[in-house]
């Protein structure tokens, strides 16, 4: 698992989608269209576990149920906004040949 995900392990990540299931049907935090408990559902972050502080708990309200496809889709666009960006970055010390 990455750096970034160290603080999910902990059991934290089952607790969390065990209390959005009592929620359900609920309306996905990506799509809004309707998520029930026989989809394939996933807890989805609001705020990118990367960008909040370590030293801060990860609080519950941020946290919501999502379709997995619709999850994984919003995780590629901001992994691939992430390594543009390092590229572009990259590119700018880059001799123009």
């Amino acid at each position: 698992m990455s750096r970034h995900h160290t603080r999910w392990r902990n059991g934290a990540g089952a607790k969390a989608r065990a209390r959005l299931a009592r929620t359900l049907p609920a309306p996905c935090c990506r799509c809004g269209k309707p998520v029930t408990a026989e989809m394939r559902w996933e807890a989805d972050h609001i705020v990118a576990l990367d960008q909040w502080p370590e030293s801060k708990p990860y609080p519950d309200s941020l946290i919501r149920a999502a379709h997995k496809s619709c999850n994984r889709a919003h995780g590629g666009r901001i992994g691939a906004a992430k390594t543009n960006a390092k590229k572009k970055a990259d590119k700018k010390g880059a001799m123009p040949w």
